[in-house]
C-alpha cells in the first residue's frame, strides 16, 4: 500500500459463509458505518464461543454493539 499510495484503494466486504453468517456479516458492516468495524470485528472474533453456535446470534451481537458504545437501534434496522 505505501508502494503505491494514491494509486490503489484497499476495501474490505464482510462475507458470509454460513447462513447465519450474513447477519453477523451486516452487522460488522452496520458497526463500519459507525467507525467501529475493526473494534466489533475484533470482539466477534474474541468472544467467538459465546454466539458461534447460537441459531439466533443477533441478541448476543447487540451486546457486543452495546459493548462498544454503537447505536443499537441503527444496527438492528
Amino acid at each position: 500500500m505505501q508502494q503505491f499510495e494514491g494509486k490503489v484503494q484497499l476495501v474490505l466486504y464482510p462475507i458470509a459463509f454460513r447462513p447465519k453468517g450474513e447477519g453477523v456479516a451486516q452487522a460488522a458492516w452496520c458497526a463500519g458505518e459507525q467507525g467501529k468495524f475493526w473494534e466489533f470485528h475484533d470482539m466477534l472474533f474474541r468472544r467467538w464461543g459465546l454466539w458461534n453456535n447460537l441459531d439466533a446470534p443477533l441478541p448476543r451481537l447487540l451486546d457486543f454493539a452495546r459493548d462498544l458504545n454503537l447505536d443499537v437501534t441503527a444496527l438492528k434496522s
